[in-house]
């Protein structure tokens, strides 16, 4: 069973001090945050599945651990926005922090594979659900074999040939992702240029590696 729990703690949200200047994943301005971040004064913790065809899958097993900084642009109609990112993969754990435009927190995630914890500034709208967030990472850069075990309904499939991966329900193509440069390598797509369509919502993220 999966479980979602937002802190309804009032503290600063931690940022390692490795981190560079990155994005996170949604499709929300931000702007003038500076200093500490008070927390949303709001907890769930509820038995937990966001979405009906895909169950976020663990990271044990994927990797060694891994740190990744990115540069993150979304966009969603005439909207554009840019954030900044760390992840990071260590431990069972996949990690999250968002920063704004001034370096500010914004949010961080952690999740270990059964439960979902995430702190948030309260300037976030009430739209952001740090599952699409993992979701649309794992479906971007977690390997194929993972993402066809996270699949729950048979109408869904995924495709995947070299620098580029698609998914499909009922045959029509619902997300399409591309890999620059082209490789099928796992680690090295977090360091090269990943784009993210979503097809039938209309939105799209790309991802940018800083690390060399």
């Amino acid at each position: 069973m999966q479980r979602i729990i937002v802190r309804s703690t009032l503290s600063c949200i931690l940022v390692p001090s490795a981190i560079n200047r990155s994005v996170g994943i949604v499709l929300i301005a931000f702007a003038g945050l500076t200093g500490c971040t008070w927390l949303k004064s709001s907890a769930l913790d509820v038995a937990y599945r966001f979405d009906d065809w895909y169950e976020l899958q663990p990271v044990a097993g994927l990797t060694q651990p891994l740190t990744v900084s990115q540069v993150v642009h979304s966009r969603y109609d005439d909207q554009r926005n840019t954030l900044l990112s760390q992840v990071e993969l260590r431990e069972n754990r996949l990690i999250i922090v968002g920063l704004g435009h001034l370096g500010s927190p914004l949010f961080s995630v952690i999740w270990d594979g059964e439960t979902l914890e995430a702190e948030v500034s309260p300037l976030l709208p009430e739209a952001f659900h740090s599952g699409y967030l993992v979701r649309d990472l794992q479906l971007s850069f977690w390997p194929l074999e993972s993402i066809q075990q996270g699949l729950l309904d048979a109408d869904w499939q995924v495709d995947e040939q070299p620098g580029m991966r698609q998914y499909y329900h009922d045959g029509s193509e619902q997300i399409r992702i591309t890999y620059f440069p082209e490789t099928d390598k796992w680690t090295q797509r977090w360091q090269g240029k990943v784009h993210f369509q979503h097809l039938k919502y209309g939105y799209e993220i790309k991802f940018e590696g800083l690390n060399e």
